[in-house]
This record gives structure tokens, sequence and C-alpha cells, in this order.
């Protein structure tokens, strides 16, 4: 019934003008992430995968464009029946562009804070800072659902047999980082580390900006928020590197 109701407002409404829609589509994720059969049925539905796998959808929502696709890449994958290979491509191509979009907006978001001047207005700072949040939203999600980080970097280590997607993925990591570090707003030294005498505060302070973040508050400060994008950025990375031993360590069993 949801991808029912979603797929036949397609023509009436955009995606992103009622947060009605995104409600519905944000359900529909919850469900399928816990049902492969109701994956396998959604991912076979032809209004809704040219939707999500459009050029616009992932444009204008990149978070959800690419954990869509790294769950629908990994349903066909792993599917019994014989699939067409091109849907399964598609799929791969835009989990694999998604991600790279990501970092890649991130770090541009980061670089043009850098040369923020008194002229630039409200709005091109909450556009600079949204490709943050974008990238923290996805990291977050990966976080707290175990499953689609475990198809993200399950998928990227099977790609790596025949492309270079999971050297792609660690490079553009490490230019986010690489940005954060070269920031205007870089911390000295990590939160909670600065002295022996703060470090209750800094805990405080650590978890009132986790809870900032997760609901995205747009009252988030630029400082705080390349902070959590820093701790997004280091916990993808120990994802693929986790998985890159796992890997290493099945081989030489």
């Amino acid at each position: 019934e949801i991808v029912l109701l979603y797929t036949c407002t397609l023509d009436m409404v955009p995606y992103s003008s009622t947060s009605l829609r995104k409600r519905l589509l944000f359900s529909l994720f919850a469900f399928c992430v816990q049902s492969e059969d109701l994956c396998q049925y959604a991912s076979r539905v032809p209004a809704l995968a040219k939707e999500l796998s459009s050029l616009t959808f992932l444009h204008s929502n990149p978070p959800d464009a690419t954990l869509w696709a790294i769950l629908f890449f990994t349903s066909f994958a792993t599917a019994t029946k014989k699939n067409k290979p091109g849907i399964l491509q598609s799929w791969e191509t835009v989990f694999l562009n998604g991600f790279s979009h990501l970092c890649e907006k991130a770090s541009l978001g980061i670089l043009s804070n850098n040369n923020t001047t008194s002229v630039d207005n409200e709005n091109e700072h909450e556009q600079k800072d949204s490709s943050l949040k974008n990238f923290l939203r996805f990291s977050k999600c990966l976080e707290s659902c175990p499953k689609i980080a475990q198809d993200w970097s399950n998928s990227l280590t099977s790609l790596s047999t025949t492309t270079t997607s999971l050297e792609q993925a660690k490079q553009s990591l490490l230019d986010l980082n690489n940005a954060l570090t070269d920031s205007a707003y870089a911390p000295s030294c990590p939160p909670g580390e600065q002295t022996s005498e703060g470090k209750q505060q800094s805990h405080h302070e650590k978890r009132k900006e986790k809870e900032k973040v997760t609901t995205l508050s747009l009252s988030v400060g630029p400082g705080e928020l390349a902070i959590s994008v820093r701790r997004g950025v280091k916990n993808l990375s120990l994802l693929l590197q986790s998985q890159r031993s796992v890997g290493l360590s099945s081989k030489t069993d």
C-alpha cells in the first residue's frame, strides 16, 4: 500500500515538495531493510525503480538515492533468480556515483566555508552546510543500521575484484578528511582531550552535539557540524578497513 500510494502520486507532487511523501519513502525504506521479500518486491516496481535511480533524485536527495541503491543492488546481487545484467549495473552506478557525490559536495562545502565573507547571506550559508548534513545523514544511517553498513562494505569489496570502486571510495573519504583538516574551523585537538579538568564538560558537550546532529537541526554551527562529519569519515574508513581485513583473512584460511 505504501509503494502504491507513493508511486501513484509521482506525477502529482515532486519528492521534495511535501514532508508526507518523504515520510512515506522513509517508512518504505525501513520496511525494506527489515524484509528481503519486500525489498525485492519494491525493487521490481517500475515506477519506483525509475524514480529512485534517476539523476534528478540523486542530485536532489543524494543520501536517500545512495542508500536505496545500496539496498537494491544487494537485493539483486543476492537474488536466486537470474537478473538482467543491466539492472544490477544501473544500481551499481547509482550507489557508486552517489557516494562520490556525497563526499565531493561535502568537500566543496568545507572549502567554500573557508572562503566565507561577510556578504554571504543566510541562504548561502545553509546551502554550504546542506552538503555536510547530507554526508552526515548517510554516515549516521550506516552507523545506526548494521545491515546497510554491511551491504555497503560488502558491495564495494565484491566489486573490487573487477573495478577500482573500493579504492575510489577510500580516496573520496581521504579527500574529505583532508578538506576537513585544512578547514578554517578545524579543531587543534580532538574534543574531550583539551584539558583534564574539562573532560566531563567536553563529554557533556559531545552528547549535546550528537543529539543536535541526529535531528539535523539548523542551529548546529559549522564547527560542530564539521567535527561530526569528521567522525563519520573515520567510522566509514574503519568499516572499509575492517571489511578488507576480513576478506584477507578468509582468503588466507
